[in-house]
């Protein structure tokens, strides 16, 4: 068995508040307008108007009739699938998709962050000690790089538990050096154990790492990239 997994790669446009009054729900709309700065409220406010339209061909309906339900600590879920997850950093966004209905019971996470300026004292709050000890030997770009292989793949880990930041970073293992693929190494009591998880890298651009985690009961996936923008050229690490 093989889980089938689509990709959905888009910019982020800004949307005028006209627009977006005829996609997003009311709650969408205020969770808009109360991010303190402006362009990052329209962005979310792109995110999620990308995430109902996207959403609307597979269940077959409009955007603005679905109806979502709250799993875990307010992860997004839609009644009756598919299974999905959003991430945007900057002004890219990417989701991922079960398409098949039998499979919208599987678990899915995926995060994506652009390279920044990070203290090193920030792995020590939210790496694992065995994570903590495989960057030590790195130094400059080697370090960023590893640094944020390990930030998507936990947030991934993270995001397809529906739990958000109330799982501790620190309470599971993933790998983040370059010559090893992705994976969830070890994992908290009273959470999926790693042989049930499949994990996928990407890189969207130099810049711009991604991780895909999924609940697959330790099955394969089959990942399509959909509709990414001329701009990006997505690589993906099995």
């Amino acid at each position: 068995m093989t889980i089938n997994i689509d990709l959905w790669v888009w910019e982020l446009e800004e949307l005028t508040p006209a627009k977006s009054q005829t996609t997003l729900s009311v709650e969408e709309q205020a969770r808009a307008a109360n991010y303190v700065r402006r362009e990052d409220g329209n962005r979310f406010a792109s995110g999620r108007a990308g995430m109902r339209a996207i959403l609307a061909n597979y269940a077959g309906t409009h955007a603005a009739s679905l109806a979502f339900d709250i799993a875990g600590r307010k992860k997004p879920v839609l009644p009756g699938g598919p299974a999905f997850n959003l991430s945007h950093s900057g002004n890219v966004a990417v989701m991922a998709v079960t398409p098949d209905r039998e499979e919208a019971s599987v678990q899915v996470g995926v995060d994506i962050e652009a390279h920044r300026a990070v203290e090193p004292r920030i792995a020590e709050f939210s790496f694992s000690r065995a994570e903590q000890r495989a960057l030590v030997p790195l130094t400059g770009p080697n370090w960023t790089d590893a640094f944020f292989r390990c930030w998507t793949r936990k947030e991934a880990v993270i995001k397809a538990l529906g739990q958000g930041l109330y799982l501790d970073l620190r309470s599971f293992d993933v790998t983040l050096t370059d010559d090893q693929p992705a994976k969830l190494l070890r994992m908290a009591p009273g959470h999926p154990a790693p042989d049930r998880w499949q994990m996928v890298s990407f890189q969207l651009s130099a810049s711009l790492p991604g991780a895909l985690a999924c609940i697959s009961g330790g099955h394969p996936l089959n990942i399509t990239v959909r509709d990414a923008p001329d701009s990006l050229d997505p690589v993906f690490c099995f």
